[in-house]
């Protein structure tokens, strides 16, 4: 009796192999009828032209380079020759700005740098924002920004306390719990009292919304803390 599953995977088995071998040679007869010559031209023509790195602009300027003493191993190249090949490469490109280098020292660096700050009229939320601002900005942008800036700096006082109970319930195995706290901090808590203060005093009183959110945030992580700590935390230590 002729066993039928047998012979249909056989003509199948054969078909298949007969079709797998009809794309191959088909390939190579294709492959073979490629001019390398043609294959040559295509790549010259395909070829982009090499683009000039040089870079000149005719932007005048003088700014000030503040740095730390660069120490070299080379004996030979005296102090301050690094930063000299820095600006050297530098005005390579931009050949119209002034570069003066200013070293910090060691022990008083960050007083140099205050100091220097406020020899200018300049603050320190005015130096970080002043690196976002565009050459378009009319002075919206730290008009806006200072004031935000201070007060959403605030928040910064009790955000290393959420974050410490935020680690402590995840390596506990209470991942739900640092859930619920950064849920209730950024959604049920900053935006409506973001949208309650702009209502009442606008964008100026807005930022308040931050350090307010932060400090409710505390507290919450203070209560769960406590939870955890009756628990699992107190049973060990008998």
């Amino acid at each position: 009796m002729i066993n039928w599953k047998k012979m249909t995977a056989l003509m199948t088995t054969g078909i298949l192999l007969a079709t797998a071998a009809g794309c191959q040679s088909k390939n190579s007869s294709q492959g073979a009828d490629i001019d390398i010559e043609d294959v040559i031209e295509d790549t010259e023509e395909t070829a982009e032209p090499e683009k000039s790195t040089e870079v000149v602009s005719d932007l005048e300027a003088r700014i000030s380079w503040w740095t730390y003493p660069i120490f070299v191993e080379d004996e030979e190249q005296g102090d301050g020759s690094y930063e000299q090949s820095l600006i050297q490469k530098f005005n390579e490109k931009y050949p119209n700005i002034t570069v003066e280098v200013k070293y910090l020292d060691y022990t008083d660096g960050p007083k140099q740098l205050e100091e220097q700050i406020k020899a200018e009229g300049g603050e320190l939320p005015n130096v970080l924002l002043d690196l976002f601002r565009s050459e378009q900005d009319t002075g919206d942008m730290l008009t806006i920004g200072v004031p935000a800036l201070r007060i959403i700096s605030l928040s910064f006082l009790f955000a290393g306390f959420a974050i410490v109970c935020s680690s402590v319930f995840q390596a506990l195995g209470h991942g739900v719990l640092s859930l619920v706290v950064s849920v209730v901090r950024q959604l049920m808590i900053l935006l409506p009292v973001a949208f309650l203060l702009s209502r009442i005093g606008g964008l100026a009183v807005v930022w308040w919304a931050f350090p307010i959110a932060e400090l409710l945030s505390v507290g919450l992580s203070a209560l769960f803390l406590r939870r955890v700590y009756r628990k699992e935390i107190h049973p060990l230590e008998m």
